[in-house]
């Protein structure tokens, strides 16, 4: 019992700040998340303009830089646990699941800037070819 109590006591000493830089980024995507859905409901209002998108381009890659963190961060935790804890423990597999779920976060991240890339390339074409800058609804 004592040991177990000395390698959690160790294991939170090790990740204070990795655990800092987690709920920091986590708050960081939050917010940026909330101002996606403000630019999102903007659109649906005003129609979609490469203004628009190139605005929701840039706070998508914000996410982005916010979710590698967070996936580096939990990352070097796990291999603390694993360092710690053991490679099959239950934190080592609960930190493995939290690392996963944010990888796959981060793909989903990645794949909403390449859709939204995508819609500006299509928003620009459309320009070139009618000569005006109207918002599409």
């Amino acid at each position: 019992m004592a040991a177990k109590n000395e390698a959690r006591v160790k294991f939170t000493a090790e990740t204070t700040e990795f655990n800092q830089n987690i709920k920091e980024s986590e708050t960081k995507m939050a917010a940026l998340r909330s101002e996606l859905k403000l630019n999102s409901e903007q659109m649906k209002t005003s129609g979609v303009s490469i203004e628009g998108l190139e605005a929701k381009h840039e706070m998508l890659k914000q996410v982005l830089a916010e979710s590698e963190n967070k996936t580096k961060n939990l990352s070097d935790k796990l291999e603390a646990a694993k360092r710690i804890y053991g490679e099959n423990s239950e934190e080592v597999l609960r930190l493995q699941s939290k690392l996963n779920n944010a990888a796959a976060s981060q793909e989903n991240i990645k794949r909403s800037i390449q859709d939204c890339t995508d819609a500006i390339d299509k928003q620009k074409k459309k320009k070139a070819e009618r000569g005006i800058a109207e918002p599409i609804f």
